[in-house]
């Protein structure tokens, strides 16, 4: 049986749905919010708190939590609120990357994080690295992540900061791809 990961992600929207309508009875009226253009997609589900493990047709696992998570079927879109996301790549090694924000396609399997996002791969220890900016996309499908923007990457006292970056996470490949300026610190 091949359950798809876009499945898996709307059966988890739909389980949480049933939930809220279910607690929903027991908790107090919270005042209602006001926007001042009712042509806006209301969201149809939403999660707090929440954490989903995605693996590929390698069984390489994501993990993706964060702590609201708002689904919009019409547009078939998921707002996100401080994405914390794991990708473990095919030699092992673990990369974490966080912003403030996202925007995850569960179709295409791509999230748009913003706002202060950090990428850092923690293991192995000796091949430890960590890149920022504003505003990266993550590809899970082909495993890639990308930016126009400006993007500083650190590697020990070592660091690069450019514009624009392409990096191919199971290939263990980054590509800068424009403006790049570095620092390299020679040790005795």
């Amino acid at each position: 049986m091949n359950i798809s990961k876009t499945t898996i992600l709307i059966i988890a929207f739909l389980l949480t749905t049933v939930a809220i309508f279910v607690f929903n009875e027991s908790e107090p009226d919270h005042p209602a919010t006001t926007n001042s253009t009712q042509t806006k997609e209301q969201p149809s589900n939403f999660i707090q708190n929440g954490r989903f493990i995605i693996y590929d047709e390698n069984g390489y696992s994501t993990t993706l939590t964060s702590t609201n998570a708002e689904f919009f079927p019409n547009s078939d879109y998921v707002r996100i609120q401080s994405p914390a996301i794991d990708v473990i790549n095919a030699s092992g090694d673990r990369i974490k990357l966080t912003a403030n924000s996202g925007h995850y396609n569960p179709v295409s399997e791509k999230l748009i994080l913003r706002g202060n996002v950090s990428i850092f791969q923690s293991s192995p220890p000796e091949d430890a690295w960590s890149a920022k900016g504003e505003e990266f996309t993550l590809d899970n499908k082909r495993r890639f992540i990308s930016t126009d923007q400006a993007v500083t990457i650190k590697k020990g006292m070592h660091y690069m900061n450019a514009t624009g970056l392409n990096a191919w996470l199971d290939e263990k490949k980054i590509d800068l791809l424009s403006n790049v300026r570095g620092q390299y610190v020679f040790t005795h």
